[in-house]
């Protein structure tokens, strides 16, 4: 510690140990004329006085709340309280937003254990049913080949762009929709790249998964395979005195995306149904 006019000094590091930041950090500063030290001897050595570690502390919790830098030396500057509320206010919608994106994540976290559990414990190409809630998804509005992954991958970047939201996205099942024929049991082969949102309600195109008993079926391949694994699945369902009432719905479980080899995808057939009248 040095001395100025009787008042103590402390060194760079000093006031960088006492506030828990690097001494870049108050270089920087120095550099953008934010917190200047009070003395900088010939050397080049920083010293500052006891007194302006209050200035700091404000400029710490300011940065720390969202303030810019700019936003900081204007506080610094004039006080301003209206100024303060107004950069804390901003910082608790961001705050806000983060943590409803933090908590679509934990539930989607949750989400993939939790099937992915199931699916581990069920055998491959047997059927089952299970209960879903309601769940939302976004389509592409033209179908694909089921057995050409450049273009399924191409219609999946599709919809991306079209919700702009890459956390929807990331925290969501891929997968593909099979549309029933109208007025049919059966289902056309053109594949729909698809996005099963899990907690995704603001994206305007976004369609329904109604809640239900749905007929499933774990499987090894690719869509393509899935597609000729229906007729199995529908009969399953007629077998449990159930009739199918919707789409047929394929979701990436797990995926092998750089062997490109079809058995390593794990898929799951979904149908859903409703009980058959006697």
């Amino acid at each position: 510690m040095k001395c100025s006019e009787n008042q103590p000094l402390l060194k760079i590091g000093e006031v960088a140990k006492l506030n828990d930041i690097s001494t870049d950090t108050l270089r920087y500063y120095d550099k953008i004329d934010l917190f200047k030290p009070v003395v900088t001897d010939d050397n080049g050595y920083r010293y500052y006085e006891v007194k302006q570690l209050v200035d700091l502390d404000l400029i710490l919790w300011l940065r720390m709340n969202g303030a810019s830098v700019h936003e900081t030396r204007q506080i610094l500057e004039i006080k301003s309280l209206d100024k303060v509320i107004d950069i804390l206010s901003s910082e608790n919608a961001k705050l806000k937003d983060q943590i409803q994106k933090l908590q679509n994540q934990l539930y989607a976290n949750r989400y993939y254990i939790s099937h992915m559990k199931k699916c581990m414990e069920w055998e491959v190409n047997e059927c089952y049913l299970l209960e879903f809630e309601n769940r939302y998804c976004v389509s592409t509005d033209y179908s694909v080949p089921p057995g050409s992954r450049s273009e399924y991958e191409l219609g999946l970047k599709n919809i991306l762009q079209r919700i702009n939201n890459k956390d929807s996205y990331f925290n969501s099942f891929f997968g593909g929709i099979y549309r029933r024929e109208k007025k049919s049991p059966d289902y056309k082969s053109g594949l729909y790249p698809a996005v099963v949102n899990i907690r995704n309600h603001k994206v305007s195109e976004s369609q329904l998964i109604p809640k239900g008993i749905y007929g499933v079926m774990p499987l090894r391949g690719y869509f393509d395979y899935a597609y000729d694994m229906i007729p199995k699945l529908l009969a399953f369902i007629h077998k449990e005195g159930f009739v199918s009432s919707g789409d047929c719905y394929v979701l990436k479980i797990w995926e092998q995306g750089r062997t490109a080899s079809p058995s390593g995808e794990m898929l799951e057939l979904q149908i859903p149904v409703l009980k058959r009248s006697l």
